[in-house]
């Protein structure tokens, strides 16, 4: 169930698209202020065959946050910050005391009320919604599967049941720089079949090197080390839960990772999440800003590989460069890309974001937003922050997250949320990717969001080259 945003990138020329919770609350609340109405609700819930208290508000199912430590999840409440944080604790989930009984009120009829809570409350670290009903944290029992790689969450309408389902997670053994290379290849063997690559992974080659024969440059070699290294890096993100990143995992990243194959490899690197066949997977690789790298005519090598999350999701890595390991070539080679120019009207890119961004809005049957100049300050003094300090994050250089950014700039009241992205050569390349992106798609198209503001930021002597904030709120 868990939903992985999607982030393009390459060393020292990338794209990094990075989404994040939105909080929501309604403008001038007071703790305890009603919200809404609780229903009864017919629908019966189970986390690994144990019923769970359930309660319909706006027309999705919540569970009482407390009730989970009774379900195989740790909750721990911090009186000083007044946060819950809802972790997976170690071995079989624990049964509850007593047994829930079935709700004999009719369906839709009003239970309780909801209130407005200063909690704040965490699931695997990520900030979600909560309310307070009869004095206890309610929260949407999707977020819970949403928020760990190891729940995937049913529902069954004949029977009007939500099942929820831990796998336990394996004790997943890493491998290491003092491994042999046969303790290596044993450690992949539980997770591949090895024999070279997959059809699917041949077939991306092969539409890759099409694309290198149309400019004239030599085709890419197929490289084991760099497909085993995609193959781990995926592999490792789905079995741990970890998010479609960089620089995830126990090694710091892809570019160590891939050093455990082909120790000095010299490696460009992208990541895609969700494609289902290999000329898609192509096309979205061949028509962004990666192109560039994979037209690179001082490049040798090529290796993609997949992975499966629990929850059904496929993450996909590409490594172009030069594998030493795998033959002697010319040392001599472009490793960096330049950052391309944009055109003269890249000042008007913050307003082209936030069209584009109603476009969508209208496409789906929502209310266009309307700009808000202090958010756009805002949005861009945060991508500043991230061309002068070469970062992509929602925390700003002095640590402060994008929510306190929103409250400063005079919102401290509102429901908000914020997408930022790096790398992206124009506001049709960054919208799109956010678009294909889960969180960054639901940012889009809330529903109750109704002001925005773009900052854009373009700085060739940085890392990226272009960042771009977008700041939302409800009021």
């Amino acid at each position: 169930m868990k939903l992985r945003y999607l982030i393009s990138a390459f060393i020292l020329s990338a794209i990094f698209t990075l989404p994040h919770f939105t909080i929501f609350a309604l403008a001038a609340r007071s703790v305890g202020d009603i919200i809404g109405d609780v229903h009864n609700t017919d629908i019966r819930v189970f986390i690994n065959g144990a019923e769970i208290r359930g309660y319909n508000i706006g027309g999705f199912t919540y569970v009482i946050a407390e009730d989970l430590r009774y379900y195989g999840f740790n909750v721990v409440w911090d009186g000083t910050e007044r946060t819950l944080n809802i972790s997976q604790s170690q071995g079989s989930p624990s049964r509850p005391a007593a047994t829930v009984p079935i709700n004999q009120a009719a369906p839709g009829s009003i239970a309780f009320q909801y209130m407005y809570s200063d909690i704040r409350t965490f699931i695997a670290g990520t900030a979600i919604n909560s309310y307070n009903v009869e004095g206890v944290t309610v929260i949407r029992i999707s977020d819970v599967a949403n928020a760990f790689n190891n729940i995937n969450l049913i529902w069954d309408g004949q029977a009007r049941q939500v099942h929820v389902t831990i796998a336990q997670r394996s004790n997943l053994i890493l491998p290491n720089r003092t491994m042999s290379e046969q303790e290596l290849h044993s450690w992949m063997n539980e997770y591949w079949a090895m024999g070279g690559a997959t059809a699917f992974e041949h077939d991306v080659i092969r539409l890759i090197n099409g694309l290198r024969r149309t400019h004239g440059w030599p085709e890419l070699i197929f490289s084991d080390n760099f497909t085993l290294a995609a193959r781990f890096y995926t592999q490792t993100l789905a079995d741990l839960g970890l998010p479609l990143g960089h620089n995830e995992g126990p090694y710091g990243g892809i570019i160590n990772t891939a050093r455990l194959f082909s120790q000095n490899a010299v490696i460009l690197y992208t990541s895609a999440i969700n494609v289902l066949s290999a000329q898609d997977l192509f096309n979205y690789w061949a028509s962004g800003y990666f192109a560039q790298s994979l037209l690179n005519p001082g490049l040798s090598h090529i290796g993609v590989g997949s992975a499966v999350t629990r929850g059904g999701v496929v993450l996909h890595y590409l490594i172009v460069g030069n594998d030493f390991a795998a033959n002697s070539i010319n040392a001599n080679i472009q490793t960096t890309m330049p950052i391309p120019i944009p055109p003269a009207n890249h000042h008007n890119f913050a307003r082209q974001v936030h069209d584009l961004v109603n476009a969508e809005r209208t496409r789906h049957g929502l209310p266009s937003l309307e700009w808000e100049d202090a958010l756009a300050s805002a949005a861009l003094a945060h991508s500043r922050d991230m061309a002068a300090n070469g970062f992509v994050s929602h925390n700003s250089s002095d640590g402060r997250p994008f929510y306190s950014r929103i409250a400063a700039a005079g919102f401290p009241g509102a429901a908000m949320t914020e997408n930022v992205a790096a790398g992206h050569p124009s506001p049709e390349a960054v919208v799109r990717d956010w678009m294909l992106s889960p969180l960054h798609r639901d940012n889009i198209l809330q529903p109750s969001l109704s002001h925005g503001g773009v900052g854009f930021v373009f700085d060739e002597n940085s890392t990226y080259g272009f960042y771009w904030t977008h700041k939302f709120i409800a009021r």
